[in-house]
């Protein structure tokens, strides 16, 4: 299902997430996506203190972010059906009135927005693609980071969080070499409104406490 006002796929952004199809939905999901998804799309229309949450997985951050902060306006991007499902089944587990749903590659939604119009950007647990040969699929990368830089007033915040070091390593880099995002220093203490995904619950529950923040402003 497409969005309404997307343009065409641009060829040099090649897609930097996998599969957008997993298990048949159950029953219930699939009403959901008949009829929920189309109330749900981002409409292309202009709203205040919008964030944006680029892989939201199975929606459980971005659910209770809307949740904690009403007077916010959210865009969740995901292309993966599974995911955007249980997003909806949250959707309306909290009668959330402040999120939108993006379903197709998130650097589109990026291209379309008006400049200095994002309040705020998470990106969490992105894959990592860890073969050398897959890193210019990783969506954290030069042309990611100036899309959001047109898109992001001085002073707003960009969360980013890893569980896998050498993408910690990338991201550092990448992040290092600009001057339009300041690192606060920190990568070890999410910050206090922090949600822990399910995604990261299921890592540490098997042993792995490697997990990383690290918070950046536009500068």
């Amino acid at each position: 299902m497409s969005n309404p006002g997307s343009e065409p796929f641009v060829p040099r952004l090649l897609p930097s997430y996998g599969r957008k199809r997993g298990k048949k939905l159950k029953p219930r999901k699939a009403e959901l996506w008949q009829n929920l998804l189309p109330q749900m799309l981002y409409d292309g229309k202009p709203r205040p203190s919008l964030h944006l949450e680029i892989g939201y997985g199975s929606g459980e951050y971005l659910a209770q972010k809307a949740k904690l902060y009403p007077e916010r306006n959210y865009i969740g991007c995901e292309v993966y059906e599974n995911g955007i499902a249980t997003m909806l089944s949250h959707i309306e587990k909290n009668n959330l009135k402040n999120v939108q749903l993006y379903t197709e590659d998130a650097r589109l939604l990026l291209q379309s927005l008006p400049a200095q119009s994002v309040a705020g950007a998470d990106i969490l647990f992105a894959d990592p693609w860890p073969k050398r040969k897959h890193n210019k699929r990783r969506i954290i990368n030069p042309d990611t980071l100036d899309l959001l830089s047109k898109l992001m007033p001085s002073g707003a915040p960009l969360f980013l969080a890893t569980d896998h070091y050498e993408y910690l390593q990338w991201i550092m880099v990448q992040m290092m070499a600009r001057e339009d995002f300041i690192w606060d220093g920190n990568w070890r203490t999410p910050p206090a409104d922090y949600v822990m995904t399910r995604y990261e619950a299921k890592a540490r529950a098997d042993g792995n406490n490697d997990i990383h923040y690290l918070q950046f402003v536009r500068a």
